[in-house]
């Protein structure tokens, strides 16, 4: 009879670990959700901020041709005199 006490109150206990884990795992799940379009919001915003540096590199580039090519006619300019 003891030994079916024991089983009794193991099973209850069994019973009740498995609803708070069920619980958990719901509200993991949940929370889970609310990360996933987190993530996929910050995946555009880096996507973007990717964009805005190439397009800022290419500019920059530009920018230090035009520069280049001002200096030369400078420095030819200087030369002829």
């Amino acid at each position: 009879m003891e030994n079916l006490n024991k089983l009794e109150t193991q099973i209850s206990a069994l019973l009740e670990k498995f609803d708070r884990l069920r619980a958990e795992n719901a509200s993991l799940r949940e929370s889970s959700s609310g990360f996933t379009s987190e993530r996929a919001a910050l995946e555009s915003e880096v996507e973007d901020l990717r964009s805005q540096l190439e397009t800022e590199t290419k500019l920059r580039n530009e920018a230090v041709v035009r520069i280049d090519t001002l200096l030369n006619k400078i420095q030819e300019h200087n030369g002829a005199e």
